[in-house]
């Protein structure tokens, strides 16, 4: 068992009386440890675990301590009296399930539970924009997905040219969105010994709570171009897919017609398209939409433009070049892709006391989780040169973020 000091399990002592039971299954799952993992962590049996977790049984001050210590969370977290999100994976749109375990699948949704709470805290002092998407009611009234993704550019006022800041676009119409941490322990072996832990294996996925649309994006795969992709899919799946069945092909299909439409309106962009797909060609097209070389070619195909046989060549290409995985991205053209309204709320409630640490004393969670969901930068050493002296010196400044 792990070591716990006097002082967390005199901290400890006042929680066990208010222990909640969700608290500890949520926190395991946030984690990525099985009931087995997190008992032998403590000194425990699986059967123990799954008591304090049905409420069966209370752990004790010292094993709670332990599990704070275990889990990367203050021992207050496990004490009960405000609302929890109830998880279910169920209720999501997933990208790239097939790929994922359901241990990863419960860490999001553990994820998005606490991210809940951070939002709801903010709600009680600043209103967030207003929800701003058109009912599945009414997109079902148009026979394709393609359709779907023109009207919104409709709905939204959004022209047919490239759509600069995607992800502003979302946030200024209600939907919350976040870029998840990879796991809040950072244990690598955290999970199944062969599997690293995190959500590395989630690209994206949505949900709705209380009627407020989040989009969770890992940051774990591709870069920027692959992002962007990934929240307009997922916007497809908010507006076409009122029931979630994650993993269906049929939805996950019609999710990446609706983001090709989107992204690339053939409208607009099938007369761009060069007319063979050679990644030279196709760079400056990259730059101009947004989205990567890769889909340029699939769209080219979509629209007519490009036979199976050259789409066939310039993946291969595209392997050789190793781009499929780390495509070259001009960053300062992408500069605004970073979630941006959470991080705006707490700067507009500042004035009434809210800042990162009392949010985190307040959700008894830790700042730098906090700190991830608002999407604020972490700090970073800066070196700075001492002339005078010709060494370095490293000091904390915050890094550069850049905003609309």
């Amino acid at each position: 068992m792990i070591g716990v000091t006097d002082t967390q399990v005199s901290r400890a002592r006042p929680v066990v009386r208010a222990f909640s039971p969700a608290r500890l299954t949520l926190a395991r799952q946030v984690a990525g440890k099985s009931k087995r993992q997190l008992a032998e962590s403590i000194g425990k049996t699986p059967t123990a675990v799954t008591q304090f977790e049905l409420g069966q049984a209370k752990p004790s001050a010292e094993t709670l301590a332990a599990c704070a210590v275990i889990l990367s969370l203050p021992v207050t977290f496990f004490s009960g009296g405000r609302p929890q999100l109830a998880v279910d994976t169920g209720a999501a749109h997933f990208r790239s399930l097939r790929a994922t375990r359901a241990y990863q699948r419960e860490q999001v949704m553990g994820l998005v539970a606490l991210l809940w709470e951070v939002v709801d805290a903010i709600e009680q002092i600043v209103e967030l924009p207003s929800v701003n998407l058109p009912g599945t009611a009414t997109f079902s009234l148009y026979p394709t997905p393609s359709d779907a993704a023109r009207q919104l550019r409709v709905f939204w006022n959004l022209g047919g040219g490239p759509l600069p800041h995607l992800l502003r676009h979302a946030e200024a119409n209600g939907i919350v969105t976040s870029i998840l941490p990879r796991t809040i322990t950072g244990d690598v072996a955290a999970a199944v010994p062969d599997h690293s832990a995190g959500v590395g294996n989630v690209d994206a996925f949505s949900t709705q709570i209380d009627q407020r649309p989040l989009i969770g994006l890992t940051g774990a795969k591709g870069g920027l171009l692959r992002r962007r992709f990934n929240i307009a899919h997922e916007l497809g799946h908010l507006i076409l897919h009122s029931e979630p069945r994650p993993g269906d092909l049929l939805h996950e299909r019609e999710a990446h017609l609706f983001a090709a439409e989107f992204l690339m309106p053939e409208a607009s962009i099938a007369d761009e398209l060069p007319v063979r797909p050679e990644p030279s060609q196709l760079l400056h097209l990259q730059q101009r939409w947004g989205v990567s070389i890769s889909a340029l070619g699939f769209r080219g195909r979509t629209v007519g433009r490009y036979t199976d046989s050259q789409l066939r060549r310039l993946m291969m290409t595209l392997n050789q070049l190793g781009w499929r995985t780390n495509e070259p991205e001009d960053r300062r053209l992408l500069s605004g892709e970073e979630p941006a309204l959470l991080q705006r709320a707490l700067d507009l409630a500042a004035p009434t006391g809210v800042s990162v640490i009392s949010l985190a004393e307040q959700l008894a969670l830790p700042a730098s989780l906090v700190r991830t969901f608002l999407g604020m930068p972490d700090e970073k050493p800066r070196l700075t040169l001492i002339h005078d002296s010709n060494s370095i010196e490293a000091t904390n400044l915050p890094s550069k973020h850049s905003f609309l």
